[in-house]
């Protein structure tokens, strides 16, 4: 891999900062994002956790731990909504609530279970909003 000046790493890392994924930003480069990852280390620059859009912290970033997740209301949540969601609301990327999930024990949804608790979820919103239209005047 080719060497980058101090001029092009403050560069990379200014636009990771600004929002720019590290799959953007390797695109870009012609290299992979892993790589991308690996040269950041390498660098010092600091990078976000998962899917957050939230500048990184030398506290919350990569390289710091990881939350403990509350294990009943994390299963509570996974019920009704989908391993994204229930990621995004514990602030942690899917791939560590599904590591959080098989160490717990917790059965992890197919796609087409995936589908059907969609589906259920939607019709029960239509039933919802026919039930509150039907009782206004």
């Amino acid at each position: 891999m080719r060497k980058f000046s101090e001029k092009e790493q403050e560069e990379l890392a200014r636009r990771y900062r600004a929002g720019a994924s590290l799959a953007m930003l390797a695109g870009g480069l012609g290299i992979s994002a892993s790589s991308m990852s690996n040269l950041f280390d390498t660098w010092g620059v600091l990078k976000r956790r998962g899917r957050s859009q939230a500048a990184p912290t030398p506290e919350n970033n990569s390289r710091s731990a990881l939350p403990k997740l509350d294990q009943e209301l994390a299963v509570k949540l996974y019920r009704r909504q989908g391993m994204a969601q229930v990621a995004a609301a514990f602030g942690v990327s899917p791939a560590y609530l599904r590591k959080c999930f098989t160490g717990w024990g917790v059965h992890i949804r197919n796609e087409k279970e995936a589908w059907k608790l969609r589906a259920e979820l939607e019709a029960e919103a239509r039933d919802a909003t026919a039930r509150g239209a039907g009782s206004s005047p």
